[in-house]
């Protein structure tokens, strides 16, 4: 049950990040959730992809980082 929960979860962020990735391609925060998403739901090249992309546009987000 959890793991519907946060695969559910995942997956309405990983919405309403393309939404706002639509509007703003290259928005870190956007990115940033996308990646976490991406993460959560095993997709870890995507989720390499999407924080190379924040480390690219926004070097000091350290969250990113670590």
């Amino acid at each position: 049950l959890e793991f519907r929960r946060v695969l559910f979860r995942s997956l309405l962020l990983k919405l309403d990040v393309f939404v706002a990735l639509n509007i703003l391609p290259n928005d870190p925060k956007a990115l940033f959730r996308r990646c976490q998403a991406q993460e959560k739901l095993g997709k870890l090249e995507a989720a390499f992809q999407d924080a190379r992309t924040v480390l690219h546009t926004e070097p000091k987000v350290l969250k990113i980082q670590s």
